[in-house]
């Protein structure tokens, strides 16, 4: 996948999370720490995925008007429903991570860019249910 395309399908993903992470902030409570600190992670993803995209001189794609899934009926689904959301979103930042333009500054700063949202989407998976995230190719 080439780099635009990598940043947009990030951008896709942000933007369900930012929807399916209001589902779970109000399932858990607007005072849920981990509920505020991952929206507040992914908005700011999503204004790096933007701004990221506007420098390549293309229109970042919009969110959906809504996006499916069911509401959580207690606080363990919600916390199912926010574990998920993250590893959804992990599979986007790996197409950063693995874009085929790494040879031009716009794929390095992806790669860098997308290695440390896995990183950071592997820990608040860990925080959600604590377990390790599988990805493809990875034996833990």
């Amino acid at each position: 996948m080439n780099v635009l395309d990598a940043w947009q399908a990030v951008l896709a993903g942000e933007h369900e999370a930012m929807y399916g992470y209001g589902i779970v902030g109000g399932r858990l409570g607007p005072q849920d720490p981990r509920a505020r600190a991952a929206i507040d992670a992914h908005r700011t993803i999503r204004s790096a995925c933007i701004v990221a995209i506007k420098e390549l001189g293309a229109v970042p794609v919009a969110a959906a008007p809504a996006y499916s899934g069911a509401i959580p009926p207690d606080d363990e689904a919600a916390e199912a429903l926010a574990a998920d959301i993250e590893g959804r979103c992990s599979f986007g930042y790996l197409q950063l991570v693995g874009n085929q333009d790494q040879t031009t500054e716009a794929g390095k700063v992806a790669k860098e860019q997308g290695t440390v949202w896995l990183q950071a989407s592997a820990h608040a998976q860990w925080r959600w249910n604590e377990q390790i995230p599988s990805w493809p190719g990875y034996e833990g």
